[in-house]
């Protein structure tokens, strides 16, 4: 689905744009039916854009059953070829949610929420664009998976650190936000 007016490739998770560092596990490691509920579990989701000429986007994703991390992603995407920041933008939101299919989709998972880390940049320039620029990746998360997405304001040195503070504050809002 393109959300923008000018087209937008839609490239597959495995293909070459993604540099591999930390993956998610894509395969089963546990007996598992097509009539099983999916377990619900949290993200946190911590996007950094590469400062040195802008021809990578970082991203790190955190998963939490509700008491413990289970599992991280730490990888970037190359955007080196794209001209037009709109596009990289939408091309990086567009890999982050096909791993997160793939991902959730693997592991029988139902995403409950996201916590979006934002986090701003030492030299002052901020990721705003990933997280509000239309459609947002939070409307997005909310469409495509049926999960309540919260934007924090994330503090740590790297980004596998604040997508895990941003899902354990996502935790606890997600409880507070059932309870009321």
């Amino acid at each position: 689905m393109n959300f923008t007016n000018s087209p937008v490739e839609r490239s597959p998770v495995n293909s070459s744009p993604v540099e591999r560092r930390d993956r998610l596990p894509l395969k089963v490691r546990r007996r598992t039916t097509i009539d099983s509920v999916p377990q619900g579990v949290y993200l946190g989701l911590e996007l950094d854009y590469d400062t040195n000429g802008g021809r990578k986007a970082n991203y790190a994703i955190c998963t939490h059953d509700g008491c413990y991390a289970i599992d991280y992603e730490f990888s970037s995407v190359d955007v080196s070829n794209i001209p037009n920041k709109q596009e990289r933008i939408e091309k990086v939101i567009q890999v982050v949610l096909d791993n997160i299919t793939l991902y959730s989709m693997a592991q029988n998972y139902k995403i409950q929420a996201v916590g979006l880390g934002a986090h701003l940049i030492s030299n002052g320039k901020d990721i705003s664009k990933f997280l509000f620029s239309a459609p947002s990746i939070a409307s997005r998360l909310w469409l495509e998976f049926d999960a309540l997405p919260f934007i924090f304001k994330t503090k740590g040195a790297t980004a596998d650190e604040r997508a895990s503070s941003a899902v354990r504050k996502a935790v606890v809002w997600y409880i507070l936000y059932n309870l009321f």
